[in-house]
C-alpha cells in the first residue's frame, strides 16, 4: 500500500500492521514498499537489495521501538552502497520529511553494525566520478561536458594531493563539474553554479571552494581533447 508518499510496511495479503511489537517471525513476512525510492529514480535492483537488507536484519533483531521510515531509509542507503548507486546518505535523508537525519543515521548504524561482515564484503565504495552523470543530468548539461567532468574528477582523485582532501564525494564531483563548466565555451552557456549546487546538494560556496582546489591542476586533470576545443577562462569568483 502507498501512503501519501510515505514509506509504509505492506504485508503480502495487503493487510498493513503496526510497527511496535512485531517480532522477527512477523517481520520476515513483510516486504517494504520504498515509495520514496522513486523520487530519486532508484532502480528495481536497489529496491530489491534494500528488501534483502531489511529481511536480513529483522531475522536477527526485533524492530521494536524503531521508526519504520527511519529503518526503511537506512536500508535504502545500504542498498545503494551494495549496488554502487550514486545516492549519498545526505541526499536520501534530506529527501525524507517524515523523520530526521539523526534517526535515519541511528538506524543505519544499528543495521550496519549487525550486518557488518556482510556489508564489508559486498558494499561498493562510491567514487566521486560516479556522481558526475547525475549532476549533469539534473542540470541539463550536454554529454560532452559530462564526459570531460568524469575524466577530470577521476584524474584529480588519483593525484597524491587529492588523497588528503576531507571533501565528500559529492563535493568533489560538483567542483569538477563546475570547473569544466567554467571552461566550456558555448553560446548556450549560462551561469549554473546555483544549479550545480542544487543538483549535488552542496551549497554554492562549497562547490566554488572545491573548484578552486582543482584549478591549479587544470592542465593535468581536464582532458586535452576538451581543452583544445574550449578556451574560456575558469574564474572561481
Amino acid at each position: 500500500n502507498r501512503g501519501g508518499g510515505k514509506l509504509v510496511l505492506v504485508e503480502p495479503r495487503a493487510h498493513a500492521h503496526g510497527w511496535s511489537g512485531e517480532g522477527p517471525a512477523a517481520a520476515r513476512r513483510v516486504s517494504v514498499d520504498f515509495n520514496i525510492a522513486d523520487r530519486f529514480g532508484m532502480t528495481q535492483r536497489v529496491k530489491d537489495r534494500a528488501n534483502e537488507v531489511y529481511r536480513d536484519y529483522t531475522q536477527r533483531k526485533t524492530l521494536r521501538g524503531r521508526k519504520a521510515v527511519s529503518v526503511h531509509a537506512a536500508c535504502l542507503y545500504i542498498a545503494c552502497l551494495y549496488e554502487g548507486a550514486a545516492h549519498e546518505f545526505k541526499e536520501i535523508a534530506g529527501g525524507i520529511k517524515e523523520t530526521t537525519r539523526r534517526e535515519i543515521y541511528r538506524s543505519y548504524k544499528l543495521i550496519s553494525e549487525e550486518l557488518d561482515g556482510k556489508l564489508q564484503m559486498n558494499a561498493i565504495q562510491l567514487k566521486p566520478w560516479d556522481l558526475v552523470p547525475r549532476i549533469c543530468s539534473r542540470t541539463g548539461l550536454p554529454n560532452e561536458l559530462k564526459r570531460a567532468a568524469e575524466q577530470t574528477v577521476e584524474t584529480f582523485c588519483k593525484l597524491p594531493r587529492a588523497s588528503n582532501t576531507n571533501h565528500q564525494p559529492s563535493t568533489i564531483a560538483a567542483g569538477g563539474v563546475f570547473l569544466v563548466h567554467t571552461l566550456w565555451s558555448s553560446p548556450e552557456k549560462e551561469d549554473s553554479l546555483d544549479d550545480i549546487a542544487a543538483a549535488s546538494g552542496i551549497v554554492g560556496a562549497t562547490v566554488k571552494a572545491s573548484m578552486r582546489e582543482m584549478l591549479p591542476f587544470k592542465d593535468r586533470i581536464v582532458p586535452a581533447w576538451f581543452l583544445s576545443q574550449h578556451t574560456a577562462t575558469a574564474n572561481p569568483e
